[in-house]
């Protein structure tokens, strides 16, 4: 069960009063741990360009070095009994116009006294150096990387700025310097049908397991100001079905997988729009603890509304908007 500390309102924001939360999880040895979660208020992501993301509009135009320790200091004293501790930005840990050398020296250092069993933090690709991971090499680290897809395509038209030889450049260099690479990938990225969508999802998590990485699947929630929700606005996008999620989770090869719930159940996130929603959302936060697939078996009539939605959208040629297209199925 997660323990919450919410924020204050952005524009009277004290920098130690941060988003922190204490919530149950499992080690990379399937070891259940409790995990501190601390999302860090900096200048945000340095690129700024992903086609549904929105989180640089929580960042500040200035947070100087020792506003960000306070933010740090005020999270790890919140709570006690972690074994755990991950660590969100706006963007990426290792950036430096983002969270200095300094900085992160200090953050590991005060990490390394509390005896825990894995740091995890996130950083795009281009972050990956041999300097940056010199840094990390003397911790447990798991650096999450938002791959979002491995078709090269895909990835075109989310405007990440990232090729599969950098990242695969980026995952070796992580396993070369003894850490933990994971691939974050999206579930139904724009402009994908629900078919298409599932097809990458679990090509990509196969690609990223076979490389050696751990993976945490992002269903995509729309996001505000985003050219997304231009085209959930205009009825040209769906978030995901949650019987899409499980299908997914269900058919990716064995490895230690993860599935992200944000969103789960709203309009703007992946939903059946059926009464089952939250007792999926349950099944997948179990399989997320105990790494069992038949936790996420499940039957509800409202399965043949998505099998109607795949099999609509195979005739169309553009993915269609479910609320359009199963109004009057």
């Amino acid at each position: 069960m997660r323990e919450f500390h919410f924020i204050l309102k952005r524009e009277n924001l004290d920098l130690s009063e941060i988003m922190i939360w204490i919530e149950d999880e499992i080690t990379n040895n399937l070891e259940r741990v409790k995990a501190l979660t601390i999302i860090l208020k900096t200048k945000g992501c340095s690129y700024r360009e992903c086609v549904m993301c929105s989180y640089y509009l929580d960042s500040h135009k200035e947070v100087k070095d020792k506003e960000i320790i306070e933010q740090f200091e005020y999270a790890i004293n919140k709570f006690k009994d972690f074994d755990m501790v991950k660590i969100f930005t706006s963007g990426s840990f290792l950036d430096d116009k983002e969270i200095s050398k300094d900085v992160r020296d200090y953050i590991l250092k005060r990490l390394s006294e509390l005896n825990l069993k894995e740091i995890h933090i996130e950083s795009r690709v281009e972050f990956i150096t041999e300097d940056r991971l010199e840094e990390l090499k003397d911790y447990n680290v798991v650096i999450g990387l938002g791959i979002e897809s491995f078709n090269e395509r895909v990835r075109e038209v989310l405007n990440k700025g990232v090729s599969n030889e950098e990242i695969v450049r980026a995952i070796s260099l992580i396993k070369k310097y003894k850490l933990t690479p994971k691939a974050y990938l999206l579930i139904k990225p724009p402009f994908l049908t629900e078919s298409d969508a599932i097809k990458d999802a679990i090509y990509s998590g196969n690609k990223a397991l076979e490389l050696g990485c751990i993976v945490s699947f992002c269903p995509l929630t729309v996001h505000k100001d985003t050219l997304v929700e231009y085209f959930y606005k205009k009825g040209e996008y769906s978030p995901p079905f949650l019987w899409t999620v499980l299908e997914v989770l269900k058919n990716v090869r064995d490895g230690l997988v993860r599935c992200d719930t944000s969103g789960f159940g709203s309009l703007r996130g992946a939903s059946n729009r059926c009464k089952c929603d939250r007792e999926i959302i349950e099944k997948i936060k179990k399989f997320n603890l105990t790494q069992n697939r038949e936790v996420l078996e499940h039957s509800c009539e409202c399965k043949k509304l998505w099998e109607v939605f795949l099999e609509t959208e195979k005739r169309n040629i553009v993915p269609l908007n479910r609320e359009l297209t199963l109004t009057y199925q």
